[in-house]
């Protein structure tokens, strides 16, 4: 069985969030949620989910095949 990693560090959101050239309230209108769960994130006051790790490594990956 393959097991892959996704870190989900507010360190990893936060250098997604700067790769993308998202502040924090666009990325929490983007993802949904209220602009404090995204702060609480960043802050590693609360576990970012994998979901929206995955959502902005996929946007990543996106934007730089556009390039």
């Amino acid at each position: 069985m393959i097991t892959t990693r996704i870190d989900t560090t507010a360190k990893n959101l936060v250098r997604l969030l700067d790769a993308l050239d998202l502040h924090t309230e666009d990325f929490a209108a983007l993802a949904g949620i209220h602009r404090a769960t995204a702060f609480r994130w960043i802050g590693a006051q609360a576990p970012v989910p994998v979901s929206v790790i995955r959502m902005l490594e996929l946007m990543l990956e996106k934007k730089e095949k556009a390039a």
